[in-house]
């Protein structure tokens, strides 16, 4: 899980340092730092420090699951700088050095002063297993034993001497590095680091939160199972890449949902448009059938040829007598009733006169005058009513004549 150290989205921007310093009464002092990177810079955004029972919970050591890594010093803990061989095992200088210690009774922790010696750090597992069911389920990074991460700080100290003052100890350098390290109980004193001017109770804290985003192999932590720093990466590069992956594809549906939307009220639209172009279209062809029939009407009247149809109806208003009185002169005529929902049907080149005569005799007359016309095809009474001698007829007559 390595890789997951090397992406800064995965591992983020801030980290909490602790420090717990073990008191003889079953107290323990602490002391918090959280750092953060603010404009490419590490700056400190929070210090803390209290004292606790060991029974008192930890849950104040965590925050919105920052990282937290924490070291622990004091009553119990023992450290000793030994010269080492590169095939030593470290079981086995443990062994050696503290010879009536069982080996699977302690946790134990190896610093690298240089290339020849190493600081060896030992606790008993029942000292430290007060705190670890508490870690249980919490943010944490890395556990170390003592106060040796200070080594990533001395060299941004700028007014650190041969001897520095931490919580419960007092550790004296030699050419920037660890030399021996005693139990003491002095005041603190201030140290600048960078700008800011920090309490040495800070210090280790400080160191450790640093440790989150530098390199640290030198030193290997305690493991803590369930809790460390392989597995808590891996649990905050689910949880990122969980919640991005459901943005993304929430977006995705969203993104989907409104282009579906868009298209579906396009959609609507046309169809509205379709249907309202379909009414228009059956009107349309309403239309033109009705403009075709009219058309049809208006040549097969002759209406179109105009000084026919006149010559015609001038031609039978001359010849009618005297005696002849006309009431009605129709040119093409419908042919029946006309039907509702239907188209009227029409007798072209027909003309009915209706009207009065004031005899039979003078009727005939005139409908055998009519009958030499030329143009004139074909003529026929269809109606003739006279009630008396006396009394004028009434008649109809059908003529069908050759435009």
């Amino acid at each position: 899980m390595k890789f997951l150290n090397k992406i800064p989205f995965i591992k983020g921007k801030q980290a909490r340092g602790v420090h717990i310093n073990l008191l003889s009464n079953d107290e323990y002092e602490y002391f918090i730092v959280d750092l953060g990177i603010s404009k490419s810079k590490i700056i400190i955004e929070d210090k803390q420090q209290g004292r606790k029972n060991l029974k008192d919970p930890l849950d104040f050591l965590f925050s919105n699951n920052i990282p937290v890594l924490c070291s622990i010093d004091g009553k119990g803990l023992l450290h000793k700088k030994i010269s080492v061989n590169e095939n030593d095992k470290l079981e086995e200088l443990i062994g050696n050095i503290f010879p009536n210690i069982q080996v699977d009774t302690v946790l134990f922790q190896k610093v690298f002063i240089d290339d020849n010696n190493v600081f060896v750090s030992v606790v008993k597992k029942e000292t430290v297993e007060l705190f670890l069911p508490l870690f249980n389920n919490k943010p944490l990074y890395e556990i170390y034993l003592g106060v040796f991460n200070i080594r990533k700080t001395l060299s941004i100290l700028t007014n650190a001497g041969d001897k520095i003052v931490l919580p419960g100890c007092e550790i004296a350098l030699y050419d920037g590095k660890i030399n021996t390290l005693n139990r003491s109980a002095k005041n603190p004193e201030y140290y600048q680091l960078g700008s800011e001017n920090l309490s040495s109770d800070f210090l280790v804290s400080y160191s450790n939160a640093l440790c989150y985003f530098i390199e640290c192999d030198d030193l290997i932590p305690v493991f803590v199972k369930n809790n460390n720093s392989g597995e808590f990466l891996a649990k905050r590069a689910l949880k990122k890449l969980g919640v991005s992956a459901i943005v993304f594809f929430f977006s995705l549906l969203l993104v989907n949902f409104l282009i579906f939307d868009h298209y579906n009220k396009k959609e609507n639209t046309l169809s509205v448009l379709c249907i309202s172009n379909d009414e228009l279209f059956v009107k349309l062809e309403e239309l033109k059938k009705e403009l075709q029939f009219k058309n049809e009407f208006i040549t097969k009247s002759g209406f179109l040829k105009s000084s026919k149809l006149s010559y015609v109806v001038d031609s039978l208003a001359s010849t009618v007598p005297a005696s002849v009185v006309l009431n009605k002169f129709e040119v093409n005529p419908l042919s029946g009733k006309m039907k509702k929902n239907e188209q009227p049907v029409y007798e072209y080149n027909t003309v009915i006169l209706c009207g009065e005569s004031a005899s039979g005799t003078a009727l005939n007359l005139w409908i055998s005058e009519l009958k030499k016309i030329p143009w004139v095809k074909d003529l026929s009474i269809t109606e003739f009513e006279q009630k008396d001698s006396y009394s004028a007829g009434m008649f109809e007559l059908k003529i069908i004549v050759n435009m």
